[in-house]
């Protein structure tokens, strides 16, 4: 077991939840990129892309890299 692998998901995980935290308390500090993003893509691909981005792969990342070295 490599322990960079594993400090690594972890820390993806961890951002990605801070990151699921600060959209469900719609939290702005969190986010200074998506301004942009949303300017450029538009509302709601924007949100969309910058949720995808920003929660959802390193979550599915980190997760992907635990389990990779725990089994």
């Amino acid at each position: 077991m490599e322990i960079f692998n594993v400090i690594i998901g972890s820390a993806l995980v961890l951002l990605g939840l801070a990151s699921l935290y600060g959209h469900i308390t719609k939290n702005e500090k969190f986010f200074w990129k998506k301004d942009r993003m949303k300017k450029f893509w538009g509302e709601k691909l924007g949100t969309i892309i910058h949720f995808v981005g920003y929660v959802i792969a390193p979550i599915a990342f980190g997760i992907f890299m635990l389990i990779k070295e725990f089994l």
